[in-house]
């Protein structure tokens, strides 16, 4: 939270603070308070792309398998959570809701990796 305003930082991303405009209540305004005014630099684009499930497999031809006295094999990769992409500024999981945590605020999903081999006799 230090990136606010200052003669020397005017590119800030955040105000400058006004020492006594912190009002009496969090939704107080007092008029000339330059920290109540209504505005829409910190509206969150809540938009993301996750690729939640990926399952890629491949199944060996009958003519393989039955010289090899097998009936089926099948070789297969499986994910789960492998990316996600979203705002830098974004500091919550957008698929957790406030009843869950806090607002998002928990551990990520854990990303998952499988390779398989089935056979079948």
């Amino acid at each position: 939270m230090l990136d606010y305003w200052t003669e020397s930082n005017t590119n800030a991303y955040f105000p400058n603070p006004y020492v006594g405009h912190s009002g009496t209540a969090i939704n107080s305004y007092i008029p000339g308070s330059n920290n109540f005014v209504s505005q829409s630099r910190y509206l969150l684009s809540m938009a993301y792309l996750r690729l939640k499930n990926v399952t890629i497999g491949y199944t060996l031809p009958l003519e393989v398998t039955r010289k090899a006295g097998l009936d089926k094999v099948r070789v297969y990769f499986s994910g789960q959570n492998l990316a996600e992409f979203k705002s830098n500024r974004l500091p919550v999981d957008p698929e957790i809701n406030e009843t869950e945590a806090a607002w998002g605020r928990t551990y990520p999903y854990p990303r998952t990796v499988s390779v398989g081999l089935q056979v079948n006799f």
